[in-house]
């Protein structure tokens, strides 16, 4: 096998997916490497690269004997574990926020670019309360559809049931859903599906707001 270098766009993909962090430990700060979870040092497609501190890298390679190597299957377990939570929604601070600044913050934000492959879906899961506020635009390089639904229903689908959804769209490359009302507690879902033969880079905008005034007056 010849070795060649991870191209720059994958790396940066693979590392800002990662937050530069060893996707074992998820220590930050530390120097961290990209390593081929098959082995083979020319297969540098972004689900073969698991990003790694220097203090994992021979726990992972084997170098350091039987019994404590870190299997193929366990570093693929821990990368897609950490870019799972990497790419959760942040909380926005508001510890020290006075109570009108509060108002024209978002609740949660998302602001992320990240690839979907073929055949493929990601969905942003959102825990609301009745009234409150889902905001979402996306813009792709091709067409994807995206809908707004239940994690329940969401799941559903997964399983091969038809999509319940509130909102969404179909074959689109740039979209802005109309702001979506929680009709009750629980759980929501921005799922975005890729039908397309090649993977599709998106840039997603989301944020979950209180409920307007009009609709607190409303209550």
């Amino acid at each position: 096998m010849s070795r060649q270098s991870v191209p720059d766009n994958i790396a940066v993909k693979v590392l800002a997916a990662n937050r530069h962090t060893c996707c074992i430990c998820r220590e930050s700060g530390k120097h961290v490497q990209l390593h081929h979870i098959d082995g083979n040092p020319s297969n540098n497609v972004p689900q073969n690269l698991a990003v790694v501190c220097l203090d994992h890298h021979s726990r992972v390679t084997g170098d350091e004997g039987l019994g404590r190597r870190f299997t193929p299957q366990e570093v693929r377990e821990y990368k897609l574990e950490w870019e799972r939570i990497c790419a959760q929604p942040s909380v926005a601070a508001d510890d020290d926020e006075e109570e009108d600044d509060e108002a024209d913050e978002p609740l949660v934000s998302v602001h992320q670019s990240r690839l979907i492959w073929a055949k493929d879906e990601y969905a942003y899961t959102f825990d609301m309360e009745a009234q409150q506020e889902l905001v979402c635009s996306i813009s792709a390089d091709d067409y994807v559809d995206i809908s707004i639904c239940t994690a329940r229903d969401y799941r559903k689908w997964l399983d091969g049931e038809e999509l319940m959804q509130y909102e969404g769209e179909e074959d689109v490359r740039e979209c802005e859903l109309p702001t979506f009302v929680a009709p009750r507690d629980g759980k929501y879902v921005v799922a975005i599906m890729n039908d397309n033969d090649e993977g599709v880079d998106v840039t997603v905008d989301l944020s979950m707001w209180a409920p307007s005034e009009d609709e607190e007056e409303n209550d």
